[in-house]
């Protein structure tokens, strides 16, 4: 039968496995219980999510069946191991003060199955899984293509200056070194809010002129997409078609979401209002910052749900 945790004060349904030492006379007011089953191997899956505010959180996880690996999760991407080795089943975890970290759970043999209890004393909003998450597989389409993929706009849809307006979109838009690819990519289905890890390789057959440990993701934001939309009309207003700013795609992205790869990969998290985005790194001929040619992408076919490999050019 299942033993309660001492002063607990939420279901007698709770199994608790074994006792809790308490430190303090800290009082819960809040608790959780929930399995957690696990069909594959290749997820890593948040449990119980990290809070802004400092807290008291008393976690107990039994291994039900199955092993697996569990994490302390911080700041939403960084994971930390708190037992070396792989927990097997009959396994008793106790964490009596969690605090503000989160818990990330890796099945290792599955099926897997865990159990988890949560008491904690502050009424502060944090995650906790509830069994019943959407799985959607990300999906990723390429945008403005370059080179041989560069499609150039109709001379008719002008009415006068045409010359001239073919000229600036194609100094924004197609690759300053006549790559052949594309400069943007669209990630047009996923989880809202969850991570997905994408592979980020260079083209080996092509010449490198990105920087060392340089590369970036940038999400954008719509917003200053649209103010972006009023400064190109104020322009055909004036009749200024001779001039398009270098650094008119930086004003598209200055709020944008920015992440590193590191070690050929980018962990990304795609909301509503940003799943859009660019590649860009420092040009070593240049010095400077630049948007990179995606030469192609290729969907995971083993972790169906989690990102693929992007391929860069290593050119601009």
């Amino acid at each position: 039968m299942p033993i309660i945790p001492l002063n607990y004060t939420g279901l007698s349904s709770v199994n608790a496995i074994g006792s809790i030492n308490e430190s303090g006379n800290t009082s819960f007011g809040f608790c959780a219980s929930f399995p957690v089953s696990f069909s594959s191997d290749k997820d890593y899956v948040n449990i119980i999510g990290e809070c802004t505010e400092s807290i008291k959180r008393q976690l107990s996880l039994t291994v039900v069946s199955g092993s697996c690996l569990v994490y302390w999760m911080k700041n939403e991407t960084e994971l930390f191991l708190i037992n070396q080795k792989k927990l097997d089943e009959g396994y008793e975890l106790k964490d009596n003060d969690l605090d503000k970290l989160g818990i990330t759970i890796k099945a290792v043999n599955t099926p897997c199955e865990i159990f988890i209890v949560l008491r904690w004393n502050n009424d502060l909003d944090f995650y906790l899984f509830n069994g019943e998450e959407l799985m959607i597989k990300p999906q990723v389409r390429l945008l403005l293509g370059t080179g041989n993929n560069y499609v150039n706009r109709n001379v008719n849809d002008f009415d006068s200056g045409s010359y001239q307006y073919l000229i600036n979109l194609n100094k924004l838009k197609n690759s300053d070194e006549n790559r052949t690819g594309y400069k943007l990519f669209d990630i047009f289905s996923f989880y809202p809010g969850k991570n997905i890890t994408f592979n980020v390789t260079i083209d080996s057959t092509a010449i490198n002129n990105y920087q060392a440990n340089s590369i970036a993701v940038q999400l954008f934001d719509p917003i200053d997409i649209g103010e972006a939309l009023f400064d190109i009309a104020n322009d055909v207003i004036n009749l200024e078609l001779n001039n398009i700013s270098n650094s008119f795609v930086g004003q598209l992205t200055r709020n944008a979401l920015y992440k590193v790869v590191t070690n050929n990969s980018v962990i990304i998290s795609p909301d509503f209002s940003r799943h859009t985005g660019r590649f860009v790194a420092i040009n070593t001929n240049t010095g400077m910052y630049d948007t990179c040619i995606i030469k192609s992408y290729e969907p995971n076919t083993i972790d169906t749900f989690n990102g693929g490999t992007f391929t860069l050019t290593g050119g601009f």
